[in-house]
């Protein structure tokens, strides 16, 4: 919910599509652009499959946009444990 109205503006996918790069590989990606800042975010597991099959995930979000002296680009990530993993079984 980017303008806080209570309505989801962008879902994240894994298909492929709508910023997401590859369909099926586990990330999860999503896009808005808004008065020249290109937003983008992705959840990417620690191992290939699913995200309750992983241990923990990288949330990562990136703003790009154009200044007079050429393109910038802002980055913040972060790690979210995964509570009920258990290990591998």
């Amino acid at each position: 919910d980017l303008d806080h109205d209570g309505l989801h503006e962008m879902l994240m996918h894994d298909d492929g599509a709508e910023g997401d790069q590859i369909a099926g590989d586990g990330i999860y990606s999503a896009v808005w652009e808004q008065d020249g800042v290109l937003l983008a975010w992705t959840v990417s597991p620690n191992r290939p499959g699913s995200l309750s099959d992983s241990g923990f995930v990288t949330v990562e979000a990136r703003a790009t946009y154009m200044t007079g002296s050429g393109p910038r680009e802002v980055r913040v990530a972060t790690i979210r444990a995964n509570p009920v993993f258990a290990g591998s079984h």
